[in-house]
């Protein structure tokens, strides 16, 4: 699939792809963009809440280290899957962006 959609550049304002990194014409990196996996926020968030304790969340935030330590430990013997309720619920996690 191709994307067609365009957007203008923050530095000097040429028309350039949505899903541009940084500017043909220019060379400014664009603001905003996405890093990391996207995922649906309250997907993460009931994932956390609900089966955090098993790393389920992590998991489904493509970090598949961290999910196997919360598996194997019940969630940092259930401190750590506390502290990830408040960093999915604050959107606060590393390397994800969340989309609603």
């Amino acid at each position: 699939m191709v994307n067609n959609i365009k957007k203008h550049c923050s530095s000097c304002g040429v028309l350039i792809s949505e899903t541009a990194r940084t500017c043909p014409k220019c060379g400014a990196e664009q603001l905003g963009m996405e890093t990391g996996k996207v995922i649906k926020y309250w997907l993460a968030l009931v994932f956390s809440i609900f089966l955090g304790w098993l790393g389920i969340d992590r998991f489904y935030a493509g970090h598949t280290g961290y999910g196997i330590i919360k598996l194997l430990t019940f969630g940092g013997f259930l401190v750590w899957w506390f502290i990830d309720i408040i960093l999915f619920a604050t959107k606060s996690v590393s390397g994800v962006t969340f989309k609603d």
